[in-house]
């Protein structure tokens, strides 16, 4: 992934905020807050720079039951307690991979930058199962930012209406995420993403 196909996914999720209206906003993030984060992490460059032209500001996105949530470069040390950290700990959790880095969450399940992966592919993980073990949803963060800019889409066109009266997914809903939101994906990041929106 080239600094370009990043910066067309940051415009295109900026694009989407503002047509959402009601979701938050992106901004420039400090020099000085990005640089505070490698006393505790050593983030790779995509998300470096995302922070730096796209840092979430109040970035809350309606998601299938609550709302997805992105943190900013300056809420990023402290929403990490819970899964990297203990409460005023800096000892790494038992489980949790010095490479994970929450980047926001969707109903207390983390979602996660790889530290590892140059282009910080983004994976989800499920809480209060014993254990972490995340799944990949998509093998970039500009994957992952084109994927929040279709939702985003497909929830205007829907009018905000995704679920029925017992809090499922409308099929032709599924069907479109699966076809039009997750489209781009490989199949297994697909699958991953699909089982975390319709579980």
């Amino acid at each position: 992934m080239t600094s370009g196909t990043l910066q067309r996914a940051i415009a295109q999720f900026q694009d989407q905020l503002v047509a959402a209206g009601d979701c938050g906003r992106v901004g420039q993030g400090s020099a000085k807050s990005i640089a505070a984060a490698d006393a505790w992490v050593r983030a790779p460059n995509a998300l470096r720079e995302s922070y730096s032209s796209a840092n979430p500001i109040d970035l809350k996105i309606p998601w299938v039951a609550e709302w997805l949530t992105l943190y900013s470069i300056d809420e990023l040390y402290a929403s990490q307690v819970g899964y990297r950290y203990a409460t005023g700990s800096p000892d790494l959790l038992p489980g949790w991979d010095p490479n994970w880095i929450v980047i926001g969450g969707a109903s207390s399940d983390p979602i996660i930058a790889d530290g590892s992966s140059s282009l910080a592919s983004v994976l989800m993980g499920v809480h209060g199962i014993g254990a972490w073990s995340p799944r990949l949803i998509t093998p970039s963060l500009a994957d992952f930012l084109i994927l929040l800019s279709r939702w985003l889409e497909l929830y205007r066109f829907r009018g905000g209406v995704l679920l029925d009266s017992d809090r499922v997914l409308l099929p032709d809903v599924a069907a479109a995420i699966e076809r039009d939101v997750a489209g781009h994906l490989p199949p297994p990041a697909r699958r991953n993403f699909l089982s975390f929106i319709c579980e």
